[in-house]
């Protein structure tokens, strides 16, 4: 059924009442009590007042009232006051009541209804509900117990009760043979003979006390007058008695329980008998492992293995973390086994396999953790053995830096510690003098001005050498990063530095001066080889153009002996390599040590392309390779050597056009990609490439390892040093047989830069 629907009211002294909706329209047809507003034109019909108050649940809400066409259902509105009929204000504020409610189907005693009760005694009614719902509850759950024990406690069970009333000569019992009041006292006997029993009595002294069962007089005295607190019998005079039947003729939950303790009293026996000879055969192999641990070939020799040469406080640890994590799962499995067995015993939903497998689970870690211990065991008695055990410790090395270290006389120990020793022993002779001052202070009060003089002169010296470390270590500082800025020649001042410092700040300045030596030393190293590339260079060339002009001479008298005239080819062929391969070392040596002087101008590096795929279009043909070109349509405009990157280019050209496969294509693509135009070409190596990028980039490295072609082996590292002489980036990538270049250079680059 729908719950009826609750209007509060308030008066003007902030009183609360509660109307239902109906009763209060009753109310206000009968004239009792009339809705009042303020303002004619917000007038209401009271009947669709209450209707909407009523079924506010079962029609839809809207903020429009009337409409000039349409008229529709109105909202939740309310009088502005409600007055009796002689006009007197009763109430001013209201609204729907949304609390939690409970059905009124009964009246309640004394009133028409419960909100009747509510204003009368002037509760809330949202605790008067609560409180109606919690007694509804407690009732439905003693009924439910009830039923429970009802249900448990049924005729074929094994337990029987008896209780009888004597002042209201009333007899209880869950047989039905027994619930004769009549009777009670040859039922009383028959419980006496089920085996088991228990007799409890109040004011009858020719029966008293009598039982069989654990438990004592007292325990069960307080079970009974519990249960009868609940209930509406007497407590007067009565006996009580209960009897557990012990031949289990009925298949109940007692009848389940002896089973499964029988069942497990057989097999506790037998673990019993299995951990007695376990225990026998544990101590005996514990005791021949102890005496036959590290037993070597050699008579007196201890075998040690890999791991009784750790470090002892680490093995020791190792140990420990592996057994505080065994024993925390051990422990969370013996919670879980408690719950698990108790079910099991109980007759709940835990099966004999599941126990059976946790049984397996818990032994096997049982026989790691044991396993683990004896490792643990025999690695410490053959350390003990071996005499390893203090020795391999780092307490003792500990123990041995620390009196090498300290073990000395006089002023030079002392400025023989290390840095971190000595600022830590300063510290620690600062806080005592600082503890003895404050207690001092705190146990004399004669004296108190000058010991506390003497407390902020001490503080005063402490921070005062803080501040002197922290200026010397700025002073440091300084001059380290400006001698990491390049000027290696800077000297660090070592005047008003303390001991150490004035160490470090020396060994700092001998940096300096190693380095200044060191460029030098790799200048005049790269003077010398650029000289000697230079001058070979030039002699070289001086009889290389002698002997390319007799060939060319020897070439025009046209010999008729073919072996003359190819011995002359042979001669012209070898003499242009020579030629090339003399300015090509000249080329590379200049631009490696950057002694090339660049004319850096706007280049459009999309027509520079063009030019040079027109230069090796008749080279690609000889090879049978299609090139495929992308390049954009705008100009890509880079700020560069014109006469450099041409020859880059011609470098990576000409290597595509002598180790790509023939019948191949070739990929060319050009991108404007943020600030920089990337440059990629892509072929496929006619012989494999089983070198490293980075190597193919160092001079007079080639990619065919038989060296039969007529490369020089110093194109692409003349173009990856002229590629970063303008700023630019030169890669190399390898794929297998896929061979790709990968070059970017500026754009938009400030101009003289």
């Amino acid at each position: 059924m729908s719950r009826k629907r609750i209007i509060v009211c308030q008066n003007y002294e902030d009183e609360i009442y509660y109307y239902y909706v109906s009763d209060l329209r009753k109310r206000i047809e009968s004239g009792e009590l009339v809705m009042a507003w303020e303002n004619e034109e917000d007038k209401r019909e009271i009947q669709q007042v209450l209707d909407a108050w009523e079924n506010i649940d079962d029609i839809e809400y809207t903020n429009r009232l009337y409409d000039e066409y349409v008229y529709e259902i109105p909202s939740v509105v309310y009088p502005d006051r409600i007055v009796d009929k002689d006009g007197n204000v009763l109430y001013s504020s209201f609204w729907l009541y949304e609390g939690s409610q409970v059905d009124e189907s009964y009246k309640p005693q004394g009133a028409d209804s419960l909100l009747e009760i509510v204003n009368e005694k002037r509760w809330s009614l949202e605790e008067i509900f609560s409180a109606l719902e919690r007694t509804i509850d407690g009732i439905a759950g003693q009924m439910e117990s009830f039923e429970s024990y009802k249900y448990e406690h049924a005729q074929d069970s094994n337990v029987r009760y008896l209780y009888v009333d004597l002042e209201e000569e009333r007899a209880f019992s869950n047989k039905q043979e027994w619930g004769e009041y009549k009777d009670w006292k040859s039922n009383l006997e028959k419980s006496r003979q089920m085996g088991s029993y228990a007799i409890l009595t109040k004011n009858v002294q020719e029966i008293g006390y009598d039982s069989i069962m654990s438990g004592s007089q007292e325990s069960w005295e307080h079970c009974v007058e519990s249960a009868l607190a609940d209930t509406v019998l007497g407590g007067g005079s009565y006996v009580f008695a209960v009897a557990i039947d012990t031949d289990f003729p009925v298949q109940d939950w007692l009848y389940e329980a002896r089973e499964s303790f029988q069942r497990n009293t057989d097999i506790l026996k037998k673990a019993i008998g299995g951990g007695v000879v376990s225990a026998v055969l544990f101590l005996s192999s514990f005791i021949w492992l102890t005496l036959a641990a590290g037993r070597g070939r050699k008579e007196g020799q201890v075998a040690l293995n890999f791991f009784d040469r750790w470090k002892t406080e680490v093995a020791a640890i190792l140990v420990m973390i592996v057994w505080g994590c065994l024993l925390s799962f051990f422990l969370e499995t013996g919670i879980l086994g408690s719950s698990m067995f108790s079910e099991y015993l109980n007759g709940g939903s835990v099966t004999e396999s599941q126990v059976q497998f946790y049984v397996f689970a818990v032994a096997t870690l049982i026989m790691a953790a044991d396993l683990f211990f004896l490792w643990g065991y025999l690695s410490l008695v053959r350390r003990m053995k071996a005499k390893t055990l203090w020795k391999n410790s780092i307490l003792r090395k500990a123990l041995h830096i620390v009196k090498s270290t300290f073990w000395l006389k006089g002023k030079e120990a002392f400025f023989s510690l290390k840095d971190i020793p000595r600022k830590a022993a300063a510290l620690a002779g600062f806080l005592c003098i600082q503890t003895f001052l404050v207690l001092c202070l705190g146990n004399f009060s004669y004296g108190g001005g000058f010991l506390f003089f003497l407390l902020f002169l001490t503080q005063a010296a402490g921070i005062g050498w803080i501040v002197k470390v922290a200026v010397e270590y700025q002073k440091i500082q300084k001059g380290v990063k400006r001698i990491a800025a390049g000027d290696i020649a800077w000297q660090i001042p070592e005047q008003g530095l303390s001991f150490d410092r004035k160490t470090l700040v020396r060994d700092i300045n001998h940096i300096g001066e190693g380095l200044d030596k060191a460029v030098d030393e790799s200048l005049r190293s790269e003077r010398l080889k650029t000289e000697l590339i230079t001058n070979v260079s030039h002699d070289i060339k001086t009889p290389l153009t002698s002997i390319i002009n007799y060939v060319d001479l020897l070439q025009r008298e046209q010999f008729a002996d073919e072996k003359i005239q190819g011995y002359l080819n042979i001669l012209e062929k070898k003499s242009q390599q020579l030629k090339t391969l003399t300015e090509d070392v000249v080329e590379a040596s200049k631009a490696s040590t950057g002694n090339l002087k660049l004319e850096y101008e706007d280049l459009n590096l999309v027509e520079m392309i063009l030019q040079v795929n027109g230069e090796f279009q008749e080279k690609f043909g000889q090879q049978d390779l299609e090139l495929i070109q992308r390049l954009p349509e705008r100009p890509v405009i880079i700020w560069a050597d014109g006469r450099r990157v041409w020859r880059i280019l011609e470098n990576i050209y000409q290597n595509v056009y002598k180790y790509a496969m023939p019948h191949t294509r070739v990929y060319l693509e050009l991108e404007a990609q943020s600030m920089q135009a990337v440059f990629t070409m892509k072929n496929i190596s006619q012989e494999p490439l089983n070198i490293s990028p980075d190597e193919l980039t160092e001079r007079f490295i080639r990619g065919d390892s038989a060296r039969n072609t007529q490369g020089s082996g110093l194109g692409l590292s003349i173009a990856k040093s002229l590629t970063q002489l303008q700023a630019g980036e030169f890669k190399l990538h390898l794929d297998g047989d896929l061979f790709k270049v990968w070059i970017a250079f500026p754009i938009q680059k400030e101009k003289g830069k």
